[in-house]
């Protein structure tokens, strides 16, 4: 039976950590134009990434945050997706939008908890039953449709 690339530990454990950490790397330092020089910025990402594929704890973890960010991502783009199809901005230029805000704090929280039960914090928790779980985001999603739909909803004069 033929493995796919997934399944190497080579790939799993060294390649995308690697991968992950780079691009995270040097993309905050670009756009927080850090050193003012991508060469630098470049060199920088590449030694940290190195370092941090050679601590075994930090790969057990961002093999855990690998699937969350891009669950994350893929909702972000759905959001922006939605909002694009009932004609609301997500970003005009020069002009701050409280929605953007909004979803990048909620995905931020719901990102840390995934994480953080994900790392055994749940044991100090009281268990959820999957049917308390779907209530609590049946309600959640309920009330963030309320939201958008009275927020954006044309004003009469």
């Amino acid at each position: 039976m033929a493995e796919t690339l997934f399944a190497q530990p080579f790939f799993v454990n060294i390649i995308l950590p690697f991968i992950f950490t780079f691009v995270l790397l040097y993309a905050l330092m670009e756009k927080a134009n850090l050193l003012n020089n991508k060469q630098a910025h470049l060199l920088l990402a590449l030694a940290i990434s190195f370092f941090f594929v050679g601590v075994p704890s930090l790969i057990n973890v961002t093999q855990i945050i690998i699937p969350v960010i891009a669950i994350l991502v893929i909702i972000v783009f759905c959001l922006m997706l939605l909002y694009g199809a009932m004609g609301i901005e997500w970003y005009e230029k020069g002009k701050p939008h409280a929605l953007k805000g909004w979803v990048a704090s909620i995905l931020t929280i719901i990102g840390i908890i995934v994480v953080a039960f994900s790392l055994g914090v749940k044991k100090f928790l009281p268990p959820l039953t999957p049917e308390m779980i779907n209530t609590m985001a049946f309600i959640v999603i309920s009330g963030i449709v309320v939201w958008i739909i009275v927020a954006f909803s044309p004003k009469h004069k």
